[in-house]
């Protein structure tokens, strides 16, 4: 299910949109990088996680 998820065009926008909703109800970022990593491979698992904690940190740092 998850390598079906990783060959769709608009998959990066979902992973990173998952790694900000997590981060809003603290959902364990662990779990959320082990997934990404499991769907994408090592390398493109390692961009995603890091673009999706980034973008999931300054969207918690505006809600405040």
């Amino acid at each position: 299910m998850l390598n079906a998820l990783a060959e769709q065009p608009w998959a990066p926008l979902l992973v990173i949109g998952a790694y900000i909703v997590g981060g809003l109800v603290a959902f364990p970022v662990l779990l959320l990088i082990a997934a990404t990593a499991a769907a994408f491979g090592p390398v493109l698992g390692f961009v995603y996680a890091a673009a999706g904690s980034l973008a999931s940190a300054i969207v918690t740092y505006a809600v405040g």
